[in-house]
């Protein structure tokens, strides 16, 4: 009875949909909550908001998915170069996403990342223009790989393109073997002064086809034979400001917070910063770096690291596993479908009700119904007033029920 008014009452004041009671009682017990950070922690809208093309630094103004600003070059609107024109088709053709417009409000379906460089590309030319070029193939992101590219071909010139964009890193490889004298110093240099803003940090790139190569499908060999490297973009998602006041909540309820992200450790380190994921110093630790340790490491680094960054789905589940061999009660929160394993794996698993991918709402045992972190402070501490609430009960039946059952067993004995 105590299970099920707490569920009600979760339903009906927090929005919350628990698939089943025992839940209840776990989410009272909760040492610790893997989490991912973009649409959890953060708001889920990445804006493009600094470019480094060539050896020209220009800002983007305007926020969200609506194509509202412009590029500008020392405070003044920029002028579409050729090498500008080309980071921005890149950004635009090494896409997956659907940027559209409904009642005013514009929305994404597919990657936040990828929603940048579609809002970039309208702030560049307007929302009406047609590209010139016509997708042939997409090799699709791959968080093995990070980066996604795209065979096109220039329906003018006939010209076929593969255009790419990334992790630095990875670009900056390929980069290195097209031209020896890439100066990577440089570049690494404008990457983690960005990077250590908080801001994400995305390279892009594009390779000619030559003219005698009949090209039908882009494969990761293509890339690796070098590309032209044409700059980066600093995208922004702002953190949600409630979950700034629930992470406080929890830190001073003695709940831990373990962001779980693929973004660099600097621009992950800096968000959890500004987000007070913890009351002392934010440790940090690369998914590379990870799949080096024993298993008895991995215990001591879920411990003491509080940012996981550059991470693979098998990553989250093992730092989950990780948690849990430290008799750490865990709580998964996540909405993909890589997150799924994971979500499975932990003592409750929490997905999102509205972005939340439906492979993830069935791995779960909670859902969050309106998409708010803030609200797992408020359900957890529901959760140990229910948790508290039931030893209470306990500890009342089982001394009376005792008694009764004594009196009845010395009445059998006694003959009375």
């Amino acid at each position: 009875m105590i299970l099920a008014f707490g569920i009600s009452k979760m339903a009906k004041l927090y929005k919350t949909i628990i698939k089943s009671m025992p839940a209840v009682e776990t989410l009272g017990s909760v040492d610790v909550i893997a989490t991912d950070k973009t649409g959890t922690l953060t708001k889920n809208e990445m804006t493009a908001t600094e470019l480094w093309v060539g050896d020209q630094l220009y800002q983007v103004s305007g926020t969200g998915y609506a194509p509202n600003g412009e590029i500008k070059l020392n405070g003044k609107k920029a002028p579409l170069t050729d090498q500008l024109k080309l980071f921005v088709e890149a950004g635009y053709q090494a896409n997956d996403t659907v940027l559209s417009e409904n009642n005013g409000a514009w929305h994404i379906n597919g990657e936040p990342t990828d929603g940048a460089f579609l809002t970039l590309y309208h702030k560049a030319y307007g929302p009406k223009h047609q590209s010139q070029y016509a997708e042939i193939d997409l090799l699709p992101f791959d968080s093995d790989y990070r980066y996604i590219a795209e065979l096109t071909e220039n329906q003018e010139s006939h010209e076929k393109v593969i255009f790419i964009k990334g992790s630095p890193d990875k670009l900056f490889e390929m980069a290195q073997k097209e031209d020896p004298s890439f100066d990577l110093a440089k570049w690494q240099q404008r990457v983690n002064d960005w990077s250590s803003a908080g801001k994400r940090v995305i390279a892009v790139g594009y390779q000619p086809v030559p003219s005698n190569e009949n090209l039908t499908e882009v494969e990761h060999e293509h890339l690796y034979r070098g590309i032209k490297f044409l700059g980066l973009a600093a995208l922004l998602d702002a953190p949600r400001e409630e979950v700034i006041v629930a992470l406080k909540k929890m830190n001073t309820a003695g709940v831990h917070v373990k962001m779980i992200t693929g973004d660099d450790p600097q621009t992950a380190r800096a968000i959890g910063k500004e987000l007070g994921l913890t009351n002392g110093p934010i440790n940090a630790i690369t998914g590379a770096e990870w799949d080096k340790l024993s298993a008895k490491e991995r215990e001591s680094a879920a411990m003491n690291n509080q940012v996981f960054a550059r991470t693979t789905p098998q990553n989250k589940l093992e730092i989950v596993e990780a948690l849990q061999n430290q008799q750490q009660v865990t709580a998964m929160v996540g909405d993909g479908v890589n997150d799924a394993p994971a979500l499975k794996k932990a003592d409750i698993g929490v997905a999102m009700g509205i972005k939340g991918t439906d492979v993830a709402k069935d791995a779960a045992d909670m859902i969050l119904g309106d998409d708010n972190f803030a609200t797992m402070a408020a359900v957890i501490k529901e959760g140990r007033r229910i948790y508290d609430n039931i030893k209470k009960s306990i500890l009342f039946l089982l001394p009376t029920s005792f008694a009764e059952g004594l009196v009845v067993a010395f009445s059998i004995l006694t003959g009375q």
